[in-house]
This record gives structure tokens, sequence and C-alpha cells, in this order.
């Protein structure tokens, strides 16, 4: 797992495994959704 801290943003990269332990949808769920678009 890498969290990555900008402040004002938190980054999170995990394999799917990890990601379903931490189930961090269920834990943030009534948090504001930023969609990334890649340019």
């Amino acid at each position: 797992m890498i969290i990555i801290d900008y402040v004002n943003v938190v980054v999170h990269c995990m394999m799917p495994d990890v990601r379903g332990f931490y189930n961090l949808e269920e834990l943030w769920q009534d948090a504001p959704r930023k969609e990334y678009q890649e340019n």
C-alpha cells in the first residue's frame, strides 16, 4: 500500500484485496466524490 499526502488531497494506491480489507468506499461513502480525468 502507498499513501501520498498532499495536504488537501490524499492518494491511496492499493492492491484489490487490500482495498477490500480497508473498505474505503463504505468508510467515505458520504464524502463528496471527485473524478480524475487524464489529459
